[in-house]
């Protein structure tokens, strides 16, 4: 539908989008309802993508537009959830759901990208009964993403880092920012479930605790080493937790 237009700025169209080409065909496709930002016309959502390099004709940042992203937390459709359903740990909703809430994400992603939103954005969680969320490498997906979409950047709120060595993750990272021709967004954090986090040996720690003030160490040199390693061809880190390279490593 379009609303009544008062000024080019609250002009936005809502619209019905079923994904093309799903991974699973043999489901239904779900219609996902999504609004076109205020401000963005059609051809803001059209991109041209270099057979040869991969890289996406993004769209520079223009001066005077406000710069609209989505959201999605990466959930399984919980129908018995709520006040009078059964409590977290005593749901499952099957191996179905979650390859289903994957098509979902994909869907979105193309809605997105469709209707010229700048950015999509999806979490890094591990190990959540509450929510089901179902997506533990945001670097892996956000890859797959990009082989669905044409210009849409993709990020993630947040990479848990502390869960990584910084080395590796900054290696995938640049490996799937290559393949989405250079339309990955980046954001760091150093978790806040300890849930998830002590499960891979890291205790997150709350308010000024050892185990905090330990994780906020590590995490900020491990930001130090992702920034080093995806900005410079060679580099070298000396620091209280990370020495890169290992003293007296040779290389062949």
């Amino acid at each position: 539908m379009e609303p009544s237009r008062r000024g080019a700025a609250h002009a936005c169209r809502v619209v019905a989008v079923t994904p093309p080409d799903s991974p699973s065909p043999s489901r239904p496709a779900r219609r996902v309802a999504m609004v076109r930002p205020p401000g963005v016309s059609p051809e803001d959502g059209r991109a041209r993508v270099d057979a040869h390099t991969r890289r996406a004709d993004i769209a520079p940042a223009r001066e005077g537009r406000m710069h609209f992203g989505a959201f999605f937390y990466g959930t399984v459709d919980m129908p018995d959830a709520g006040v009078d359903g059964p409590p977290a740990h005593a749901r499952n909703y099957g191996q179905e759901s979650y390859r289903r809430a994957y098509d979902d994400l994909i869907g979105y992603a193309q809605a997105c990208d469709t209707l010229g939103y700048d950015s999509m954005w999806t979490a890094e969680h591990h190990f959540h009964n509450h929510g089901f969320e179902v997506v533990p490498n945001v670097v892996l997906f956000n890859a797959v993403l990009a082989q669905h979409t044409r210009r849409i950047r993709l990020g993630a709120l947040i990479h848990v880092l502390t869960t990584w060595h910084p080395i590796h993750f900054a290696e995938d990272y640049a490996l799937a920012d290559v393949l989405s021709g250079g339309r990955l967004l980046c954001g760091l954090g150093r978790g806040t479930e300890e849930r998830e986090s002590n499960v891979f040996g890291v205790n997150v720690g709350y308010n000024g605790n050892a185990d905090d003030t330990h994780n906020r160490d590590v995490f900020e040199e491990q930001v130090e080493i992702f920034k080093a390693a995806t900005t410079n061809e060679r580099f070298a880190y000396r620091g209280k937790h990370y020495t890169i390279p290992p003293a007296g490593l040779t290389f062949r």
